[in-house]
């Protein structure tokens, strides 16, 4: 099983600290965001992860690639405690990267995974959706079992006030059936078709490269919308809504990842 991670945005919400610091990287207690959704996907039994960053977030490599010389320092100094802390990366699935050369937006970051994913189906994630379940499956694991079960695409859903809906994707359901998804609508203003939203987490197959290569004209603030690619999937293979077990955390938002933040910290 493969899985995408989109961490290239320049983090404009979190200004001016994601002028070096990318906002993947921010911590929730001691850990970075970004490690929480790699630990999920590995949980998962996700093998491959391709990170897709940006040439100024080097320091996430950095972070996922050994460092020898630390360890041999902790060694030295018999700070063995603190060598898991420094190791544990090594016990996740095989991290790769690829760099997206201009940020032009999310469908512009995940087409830079075309040749990673190849011809099979994969785990698309945000680089600043955080999930928990503290009693069942993690998310990723929820999307597996589930696309087990139907061997039909699928996005993460929750259900949010209507006061919060023009923030996000909002689903319009088929009316031939619970979960089907008949379209997304990217952040209305008005007329929601549902409170239910997308939260950063799809189980897709490599045929969305396709539709990635016809939708070269549908942008929303100068980028192309990637909700289009969504609707075209729905519409030629099917796409299914699955509402989430456990809770989510929107850390790219400041009162989500304060929220987060408290959450881990308890």
């Amino acid at each position: 099983m493969k899985a995408v991670i989109v961490a290239a945005g320049y983090g404009t919400r979190f200004l001016p600290i994601t002028k070096s610091l990318p906002k993947e990287m921010m911590p929730l207690y001691d850990t970075p965001i970004l490690e929480y959704i790699v630990k999920e996907l590995s949980d998962a039994g996700v093998e491959e992860i391709l990170i897709v960053i940006s040439k100024c977030k080097k320091m996430i490599k950095q972070y996922f690639t050994r460092n020898i010389h630390l360890e041999k320092f902790l060694i030295e100094r018999n700070k063995m405690d603190l060598m898991e802390q420094v190791t544990k990366q090594q016990n996740y699935a095989k991290i790769s990267f690829a760099y997206q050369k201009k940020i032009a937006g999310f469908q512009d970051a995940i087409n830079c995974a075309k040749k990673f994913v190849g011809k099979d189906n994969f785990i698309l994630c945000t680089g600043d959706d955080v999930f928990v379940n503290e009693n069942g499956d993690n998310c990723a694991l929820q999307m597996i079992k589930e696309y087990n079960k139907t061997k039909t695409p699928l996005i993460i859903t929750k259900t949010v006030d209507e006061s919060e809906l023009d923030k996000y994707g909002v689903i319009k359901y088929a009316k031939n059936g619970e979960n089907n998804i008949e379209s997304i609508v990217e952040k209305p203003k008005t007329d929601f078709p549902s409170n239910d939203i997308v939260v950063g987490r799809y189980f897709l197959p490599a045929k969305i490269f396709e539709y990635i290569k016809q939708n070269n004209t549908a942008r929303i603030n100068g980028e192309l919308n990637f909700t289009e690619c969504l609707n075209m999937l729905a519409k030629n293979e099917g796409l299914n809504a699955v509402r989430l077990q456990g809770t989510s955390f929107d850390t790219g938002d400041k009162k989500g990842y304060a929220k987060a933040f408290a959450y881990f910290t308890k």
